[in-house]
């Protein structure tokens, strides 16, 4: 399983991505790839219009579902 996070200092300063990858492997002992898209301060409009649109989600971590 394959998740992209995209958020802000609250999901980099907790470590959401990789706590959340934890439970699911804990709970399914499937395996969790997590990539992460934070920035101090960004609401989700800045990374649309700033970041996730101009890149392929190919290119940042592969084939998602």
């Amino acid at each position: 399983m394959k998740i992209i996070f995209i958020g802000n200092s609250h999901t980099y300063m907790n470590d959401m991505p990789q706590l959340l990858s934890e439970m699911v492997e804990n709970v399914t002992s499937e395996s969790c790839e997590v990539f992460m898209l934070a920035y101090s301060g960004r609401s989700l409009k800045w990374h649309m219009d700033e970041e996730i649109m101009s890149v392929p989600l190919d290119e940042i971590g592969g084939a998602h579902s």
